[in-house]
Order: C-alpha cells, then structure tokens, then sequence
C-alpha cells in the first residue's frame, strides 16, 4: 500500500511514478500527472511559477535597483538572481503548459 501522506508541496503523495525517473505524461488513479495531477499543477502549482516569474522576478530586480551606488556587486548579484528566478519560472511554467495540453492514454 503506497504511503499517502503528503511532503508539503501540494498533490504529492508518497508513491513513485511508474517510468524510470524522467517527466513522463502518466496516469495514476485515473487522473493525469505531470509531476502531480493535472488539476494540481493547474490550480495550484503554475499560477506560482507566474506569479514567481512575473510579479517576484520584477520586484527583485526593482530592489536591486535601490541598492547604494557603493554596493556594486551585491546589485549585480541580485539582478542576477531576479533575472534567473524569472526566467526559470517562466520556463518551468511554459514547459508544464505545453505539456498538458494533451492527457496521457494509458
């Protein structure tokens, strides 16, 4: 019996796909899983990766902006870091989107 409890991110439980390890389009229980079920990646998991990569993206690279002159490489560093949470948000999102957009058959 596979353990159902939940390890904080939501639609995980703990029970392993039935592929060798890469993201593969499946179904368990009837319902289609990306990394977990459709329906929670739709809800629940893609708005954050949006919201990460167009509102929190932004909003660091806006702050390294009010750094002091002086702290050059700390600037750097957090426009750094906001350009890569930006990216790799959208990325990851725009990755599950297309994946979703046909359900698994078996």
């Amino acid at each position: 019996m596979p353990n159902r409890s939940t390890f904080g991110y939501p639609g995980v439980t703990g029970r392993s796909l039935p592929d060798d390890g890469k993201m593969s389009k499946t179904r368990i229980d009837g319902r289609p899983y990306l990394c977990v079920a459709y329906d929670v990646e739709r809800r629940t998991v893609q708005p954050l990766r949006l919201g990460a990569g167009l509102v929190v993206a932004p909003l660091i690279i806006y702050s390294a902006s009010q750094l002091p002159p002086e702290k050059k490489a700390l600037r750097r560093a957090t426009i750094a870091a906001g350009v890569a949470v930006g990216y790799w948000s959208l990325w990851v999102w725009w990755k599950a989107y297309q994946a979703m957009q046909t359900e698994p058959t078996a």
